[in-house]
């Protein structure tokens, strides 16, 4: 009967089906070709009907062989990402490898300097790649807006980063949306949802294509400060005397709400607490 197997008999049969042979699993697991051998024999001694079969000189998985594998792998592959999440939870924060996406400027702003004992990886990404990171499990923590609800994940507001038009000198007098008519316009590639509500009220409302595109907030700034195009720009990157004109947009058009958003399996670790306050604290974008 199929009870009270010792846990590493039933992992060497996984191992063995998933490297094809029992050569390939010892080497994968640290053990000897014979240990694995005498394992598998040990398990087949307490299985119902056989776990594998004769073809021509190999063996192979009998379908209750394949069928308790598939059942044993996701088990597996769960315990493993449970212990490795216990592990981290109670590590000390020098052993913490994390990593943080957001966009380029906010993790130049915000943790470029930051005090963690631990291993920060930063991933510079926009915010619809950011959700598509956290869901597969290769961020931590992540620094976005907009995020569609995760279930792993917690999320807590930051900062409201606050937007002003950008307009060069040399294009005239008067209102800024009348200053800058049909002229090119300059926008941050993934800042489309807020283009809509920043705009709102304005005669460039119904839609506005942007001219010019790029990853990077500096890069849109430049090409303002160059009289190519006027922009919506985060106020701290916005400084009159840089060669352009800076326009105040209405309180509740001109702040755009940043989230962190973390794993649940780490939010009572002590290290990410450590880093969160230290989060809220660093760095002036938006606030």
């Amino acid at each position: 009967m199929m009870h009270g197997i010792p846990y590493d008999l039933l992992r060497t049969l996984v191992a063995v089906a998933d490297a094809g042979s029992a050569s390939k699993a010892a080497g994968l697991l640290g053990l000897t070709q014979p240990t694995v051998s005498r394992q598998l024999q040990q398990l087949e001694g307490r299985a119902p009907v056989p776990l594998f079969r004769a073809v021509g000189q190999q063996r192979a998985l009998t379908e209750y062989g394949r069928a308790l594998v598939a059942a044993l792998k996701p088990r597996f592959e769960a315990l493993e990402a449970e212990l490795g999440a216990l592990d981290r939870r109670h590590a000390r924060a020098e052993q913490v490898t994390l990593r943080v996406g957001a966009r380029r400027e906010i993790l130049t702003a915000r943790l470029s300097a930051a005090d963690f004992p631990g291993t920060l990886e930063l991933v510079p990404m926009g915010t619809s790649e950011i959700a598509a990171a956290l869901k597969a499990g290769r961020l931590d923590v992540a620094i976005a807006y907009d995020l569609p609800p995760l279930e792993q994940f917690l999320r807590k507001k930051l900062f409201d980063a606050r937007f002003v038009v950008a307009i060069p000198e040399g294009w005239g007098k008067g209102a800024w949306a009348e200053r800058c008519g049909d002229r090119p316009f300059a926008a941050y590639r993934y800042d489309a949802p807020y283009l809509t509500r920043g705009l709102a009220g304005t005669p460039f409302a119904a839609g506005l294509v942007p001219r010019f595109v790029a990853d990077d907030w500096h890069v849109v700034e430049a090409r303002v400060r160059a009289g190519l195009a006027w922009a919506l720009l985060p106020s701290e990157f916005a400084a009159k005397g840089r060669g352009y004109a800076v326009f105040e947009l209405p309180e509740a058009q001109a702040a755009q709400p940043f989230f962190v958003v973390y794993r649940r399996d780490i939010a009572r670790a002590p290290w990410l607490r450590t880093f969160l306050r230290g989060l809220a604290g660093s760095g002036s974008f938006g606030l």
